[in-house]
């Protein structure tokens, strides 16, 4: 390569003035793991002094500023009643997209803690969730996969050894069948209704498997 050319620039469904400073050119290997592989989740580390996009339902729904995996922040989910941390769009404001067809394969996922919660859950509403959803479109009425990724938070005992890396590995790579491109797509970090204990959600990730992929 004898030249370069970088365009700082904003999607289709931003507005206002953007500015950029410091932008930087580094081998991949001298990145952080939550970078490693492409994140295509926005904000999924939580260190913007607000729960950047994220929408708090239930008393329990807590922007927690003395828990984290990655300084200094996380989303908590405790108290007697259902709570969630919710992001309504998780691609839209993003990228145009996820293609379908298995190019690239996803694996998505967080970090999580766990402290004093309730252990062999029978239900959902005695679990703590990671919920992925991905749609056709913006009005989010298709769902691309015809129902939820979810990932439960590990119940096994009361208190996690530390922060607890879960994902869909175990459910092999996410693809879109078809031509169902995924074209929106929300995350929610869910307590049930029947839950005890507390759990923290931090460093979640939508990487591409494959980091060499298109």
């Amino acid at each position: 390569a004898i030249g370069m050319e970088i365009r700082p620039r904003y999607f289709h469904t931003f507005t206002g003035v953007t500015y950029w400073d410091d932008i930087f050119i580094t081998p991949l290997s001298t990145l952080t793991e939550a970078m490693d592989g492409m994140n295509l989740l926005a904000n999924g580390d939580m260190e913007d002094f607000k729960p950047s996009y994220w929408e708090a339902e239930g008393d329990g729904a807590i922007w927690n500023m003395m828990e984290s995996r990655t300084p200094e922040f996380s989303l908590e989910l405790s108290g007697a009643a259902e709570a969630e941390w919710k992001q309504p769009e998780a691609i839209l404001n993003w990228a145009p997209g996820h293609p379908a067809g298995g190019n690239p394969e996803l694996i998505v996922g967080g970090y999580v803690k766990t402290v004093g919660v309730n252990t062999a859950p029978a239900s959902d509403d005695e679990k703590f969730q990671l919920i992925f959803n991905w749609f056709t479109d913006a009005t989010q009425t298709v769902n691309v996969l015809g129902e939820s990724l979810v990932l439960d938070l590990p119940q096994d005992a009361a208190d996690s050894d530390g922060w607890v890396k879960i994902d869909n590995v175990s459910l092999g790579a996410l693809t879109f069948p078809g031509e169902q491109a995924a074209k929106s797509a929300t995350v929610t970090f869910r307590k049930g209704a029947n839950t005890t204990g507390t759990a923290y959600l931090d460093d979640i990730f939508m990487v591409k498997a494959d980091p060499t992929a298109d």
